[in-house]
C-alpha cells in the first residue's frame, strides 16, 4: 500500500524473540509478534480498517477490538516507538496493549526531566520517561515502568527499571 515501516527483532537471550514493525511516520505498532523456542507466545496485529487483534498462548486471549484513534503500541516496541515523544512536552497520554490484563490501556507517560544515566556503554545524558496506567485501571495496575532515553537526536534507548508493588 505504499506505507514506509520499520522492521525490528529483538532477541531475548535463548527464551524470547520479538519481531516488531512500526510505521515509519509516528512509530505506531503495526504488528509485534513474540516467539519462545519457535512458538507464538503473544501477537498484536493493527488492520487497516482500525481492528486490532490480540493473541496470548498462555492465558487463552484471542481478541478482535476496534481503535478508531489508531494510536496503540506495544510494550516490546516502547524501545523503539518512545524515541518519537514530544520530549519538550511533560506528560503525554496514549494507549498500549498489555496481555496481562488483555486489552487495550490508556498510559500515561510523564518527562521527569534528565539525568545521567551509566551502563556498561558508558554514561550518558538521558531524558528519563516514567510510563503507568493512567485512569480507573491504573488502581489495579499501579507498576511504574521508567525508560531511559539519550537526550541528542535520534534519542537512542539506554536504560529500562521497572518498579512494582508488593
Amino acid at each position: 500500500n505504499g506505507q514506509k515501516f520499520l522492521s525490528v527483532v529483538s532477541l531475548e537471550g535463548e527464551y524470547f524473540q520479538n519481531y516488531i514493525t512500526l510505521n515509519y511516520q509516528d512509530l505506531t505498532v503495526i504488528s509485534d509478534k513474540r516467539y519462545s523456542h519457535g512458538v507464538l507466545v503473544e501477537s498484536f496485529e493493527r488492520k487497516n480498517n482500525n481492528d486490532i487483534y490480540f493473541y496470548q498462548k498462555a492465558k487463552g486471549i484471542n481478541l478482535r477490538t476496534n481503535n478508531p484513534d489508531r494510536n496503540v503500541y506495544t510494550r516490546y516496541a516502547y524501545f523503539v516507538g518512545l524515541r518519537g515523544f514530544p520530549f519538550a512536552k511533560q506528560e503525554v497520554d496514549f494507549r498500549s496493549y498489555m496481555f496481562e490484563y488483555g486489552n487495550v490501556l490508556p498510559i500515561q507517560v510523564i518527562n521527569l526531566g534528565k539525568t545521567k544515566i551509566r551502563v556498561r556503554g558508558g554514561t550518558f545524558e538521558c531524558y528519563k520517561l516514567q510510563l503507568s496506567v493512567s485512569g480507573w485501571q491504573g488502581i489495579f495496575a499501579a507498576d511504574k515502568y521508567y525508560l531511559y532515553f539519550e537526550t541528542k537526536a535520534p534519542h537512542q534507548f539506554i536504560k529500562f527499571d521497572q518498579k512494582v508493588e508488593n
